[in-house]
């Protein structure tokens, strides 16, 4: 009898462990043809069984190779009822969940994951948790120090909010509009952080923009912010999309960023 009969057989006999090493050898074609369908069914097999390294092994399997939060997050979660998430990546999707899913929202545990992957050096987590404690904890000197140390990794979104913070008791982006209109805390800019936040933040693409505009968007300003052919022509492109938003429903009343 080979190895992998040997598992097979101690996996259809329930034993969580098996099923789980037998799960991995589907998914990597290891000693046995791959076959990703049945390498689910049999981490599944493990982890409903409460096996805590196939619930960990779940997440980040349905995160990474099919990019289903949902589906990771319920694993994850499974996972730390039972013990620590090592994993930085996990960590990070924990916390987008307590912060932003769950209700009612659970920041101390959001907190507490974001925390743990920022201590490692996990630059989204550094920049979550400084979001999260300057914008709604109201604990501006953690925000700060968090969002530091994203960017002094390179991250262009917490050098934006540094830069804005400086400038403004209010959160980060919206660079342009805030040159066009005078203040990061108005009706117009109010509209455009919810249209970042709630429509562009929630796809692939929308996410790749917000980024790319951060990249962007300080050193247009530095070099044109103040220049009134520059203000004309971004007033027009702002006002027509303000006003197309507007009639969409989205509301121009004072706004906290979201944490996302």
């Amino acid at each position: 009898m080979s190895s992998i009969d040997e598992l097979t057989q101690k996996a259809e006999q329930g034993d969580a462990e098996a099923q789980l090493t037998l799960g991995k050898a589907y998914f990597q074609g290891d000693g046995i043809p791959g076959d990703k369908k049945k390498g689910f069914y049999w981490a599944i097999k493990a982890a409903e069984q409460g096996y805590f390294e196939a619930q960990k092994y779940l997440g980040m399997g349905y995160f990474v190779l099919f990019g289903d939060r949902e589906k990771a997050v319920y694993w994850l979660l499974k996972a730390a009822e039972q013990g620590d998430v090592e994993d930085s990546m996990a960590q990070v999707l924990l916390g987008e969940y307590y912060s932003m899913d769950s209700e009612p929202k659970d920041y101390d545990k959001a907190i507490y994951w974001y925390t743990k992957a920022a201590e490692q050096g996990y630059v989204e987590a550094q920049y979550n948790l400084g979001c999260m404690y300057h914008h709604i904890l109201k604990d501006k000197e953690k925000g700060i120090y968090w969002c530091t140390k994203a960017a002094e990794q390179g991250d262009a979104q917490a050098k934006e909010n540094l830069e804005i913070w400086k400038q403004h008791s209010g959160g980060g982006g919206c660079y342009v509009a805030t040159a066009v209109y005078g203040s990061y805390d108005c009706p117009q800019v109010w509209t455009l952080r919810r249209y970042r936040d709630f429509t562009l933040s929630e796809s692939l693409f929308g996410r790749a923009f917000i980024r790319i505009y951060y990249a962007v968007s300080p050193t247009v300003v530095k070099w044109f912010g103040k220049k009134t052919w520059f203000n004309h022509l971004w007033r027009g492109i702002l006002d027509r999309k303000i006003e197309d938003l507007r009639k969409h429903g989205v509301n121009d009343t004072p706004y906290a960023d979201r944490v996302w």
